[in-house]
């Protein structure tokens, strides 16, 4: 609303920089006019039946932006996110989240849509921009996005750990992995892939946990099997075919184990994983197969029974 005050007013038309501008009241003194839309600076005319004259510069200047909504307010550290501004005079607006630039994607005057720009996890300010002015759109919270896996490989291993597995999905950085609640060693871990090394654990399946900043996931199963013994040396390697020669067997995974000098069983007297004592039972001269039996498999070696010497 303008008021222009003048002599000789009456019946009067006015125009903004040739716009006719609507006249709300007028008397031979004082008119009232309501600008209609332009912009920069115009010449104000009034024109009667006596003629014309410039009652001066009318300059137009662009509304500030003001916002009343913001949705959703929240969004990945990733960024990406779809967010919404509403409000007016947003005609023309830069859009920033703690002070990096949104993109926009679609700019009304009542309506922004933008997209969120990647950021650190916290709450940032979002700030609109326009010819007019600059306007807080209101506080809008990074989070760390939940990890997903997809992948499990290899899905089973020795109990006595030392499997090197790797784990694949998306969300994955600064993750800690455990099996079956046991604390696995992450040796490389990117956003997409981790890889790890299983814990010792006991025979059976487990559930693989990965954990990130933004929640945990259920990486799959894992299957811990018992490593099959090997055998590396028996000594003596031969004996008396009346049997009571002490044996020591040498090797990997002998813990548990049981002992046969052919089909004869035999008797244990120590064992560990390394080392299996026994004594020979009895048998016929000859080479026969020394079997060695754990839960995770069999190994064989040769033992030669030999006639006692005769004194």
């Amino acid at each position: 609303m303008l008021t222009i005050t003048g002599t000789n007013l009456g019946g009067a038309s006015v125009s903004f920089g040739g716009s006719a501008a609507k006249v709300t009241a007028d008397s031979g003194s004082r008119i009232t006019v309501t600008s209609p839309a332009g912009k920069g600076t115009v010449t104000i005319t009034v024109t009667t039946a006596g003629g014309s004259v410039s009652a001066g510069k009318f300059t137009y200047v662009t509304p500030a932006p003001a916002v009343t909504g913001l949705s959703p307010s929240s969004g990945t550290t990733a960024g990406g996110t779809a967010v919404t501004i509403t409000g007016t005079n947003l005609g023309g607006a830069s859009v920033s989240f703690g002070g990096a630039a949104g993109k926009i994607t679609a700019d009304s005057a009542t309506r922004i849509t933008v997209t969120s720009p990647p950021g650190s996890a916290g709450a940032v300010t979002v700030t609109v921009t326009t010819a007019g002015g600059s306007v807080s759109a209101g506080k809008f919270t990074y989070v760390t996005p939940a990890p997903a896996v997809t992948g499990l490989s290899p899905s089973s291993g020795t109990t006595a750990g030392g499997t090197a597995v790797t784990i694949t999905g998306t969300n994955l950085g600064g993750a800690s992995v455990s099996f079956g609640g046991a604390a696995a060693t992450v040796s490389a871990d990117s956003g997409t892939q981790i890889t790890v090394t299983s814990p010792a654990g006991s025979a059976g399946t487990v559930t693989v946990t990965v954990t990130t900043p933004g929640g945990s996931a259920t990486a799959g199963k894992f299957t811990y099997v018992t490593p099959a013994p090997t055998i590396t040396a028996i000594s003596p390697s031969s004996g008396s075919t009346q049997g009571g020669t002490t044996v020591v067997i040498s090797g990997t995974n002998l813990g548990g184990a049981t002992v046969s000098f052919g089909s004869a069983a035999t008797t244990i007297s120590a064992d560990s994983a390394t080392k299996i004592t026994v004594t020979s039972p009895a048998g016929n001269a000859g080479t026969v197969t020394v079997t060695v039996t754990t839960p995770g498999g069999s190994a064989s070696g040769q033992f030669t029974y030999t006639p006692p010497v005769i004194a």
